[in-house]
């Protein structure tokens, strides 16, 4: 269900709305329009508040582009874990539209028929970063043994998924290398934050949201270093069910790949949904992803 939930600040903790219905302020322009309203579901990676203030002229825009009342919401974000809340969700058809991580998708895709919507163009080839407290000196994954370590949320892709994987390349037992048991934090932002705050030794993150913080002052650098760099994998994805009506489907695929680099307009809502570019994916992108996920138990083959 998506419900308010608890944010603690530095001075309260106060209630955020988690947004069911954004489109209520707009609903007179809807009012002689008999589309049903567009539920569009995002992904809980980071805090409520900043997914939702960044989204909203994203929100405003989708509306015009497709013409129908757009609803937005998050999955309450009061427990450790909610990716899964989200493709929970979306299979049973509360949502129609969701911008999903590469592991949700393959989740997703595994359970109901998809139709894929639009991808940025970096997220053909995302990264994670790993990153360590500066004073331990740590310098590649071999020299995280024996160090505590934080993934994000065991649902993530950036933050879990491929990391583990790539962990595993390299000869590290993530259940028996690392100091104490296994942590995972819940967001790429939570992992951050106990690395800087040395509640970790080490942790891996999106690589997205690393540089944003670090663009906007948020990382002590004397504190904490990028240690390790992924190779590239797919993530990142716009998704629809199958059945949600092919006109509003195209129109939506077009919004996202028609933005242009350069115009005014689009160049500010492509910077709030972190993008250079849009393109229309193909379901063999994430082929290699499926087939971790599938060898680390994350997904049943099918």
């Amino acid at each position: 269900m998506f419900i308010s939930t608890q944010i603690e600040t530095k001075k309260s903790i106060h209630s955020v709305v988690v947004l069911c219905f954004l489109c209520l302020l707009s609903s007179n322009t809807f009012a002689d329009n008999k589309c049903k309203p567009l539920m569009v579901g995002l992904l809980p990676d980071d805090n409520t508040e900043i997914i939702l203030d960044r989204f909203e002229p994203v929100r405003q825009r989708i509306e015009k582009a497709i013409g129908c009342p757009v609803i937005v919401a998050i999955p309450a974000m009061g427990k450790n874990h909610t990716y899964e809340d989200l493709v929970k969700h979306f299979i049973e058809g509360k949502i129609d539209v969701a911008y999903l991580g590469g592991l949700s998708y393959v989740k997703a895709a595994s359970k109901i028929p998809t139709s894929l919507i639009a991808m940025r163009k970096k997220d053909t080839k995302f990264r994670s970063y790993f990153i360590a407290q500066r004073s331990l000196n740590i310098k590649s994954l071999k020299d995280l043994k024996g160090h505590s370590f934080a993934f994000g949320s065991s649902s993530s892709t950036s933050g879990h998924l491929m990391p583990r994987h790539y962990l595993m390349e390299k000869g590290i037992n993530p259940s028996k290398d690392f100091k104490g048991e296994e942590r995972f934090s819940g967001t790429h932002g939570n992992t951050l934050r106990m690395v800087m705050s040395g509640q970790v030794d080490a942790g891996v993150l999106n690589s997205n949201v690393y540089d944003r913080y670090l663009q906007e002052g948020k990382i002590d650098t004397s504190k904490v270093e990028v240690v390790w760099v992924t190779p590239g994998y797919s993530d990142y994805i716009w998704v629809s069910r199958e059945s949600l009506n092919e006109t509003q489907k195209n129109k939506l695929s077009e919004f996202f790949i028609n933005l242009t680099p350069g115009s005014n307009e689009d160049s500010r809502i492509l910077k709030l949904l972190e993008a250079n570019y849009y393109i229309s994916p193909k379901p063999k992108m994430f082929s290699t992803l499926r087939k971790v996920a599938t060898k680390l138990n994350m997904i049943m083959d099918k």
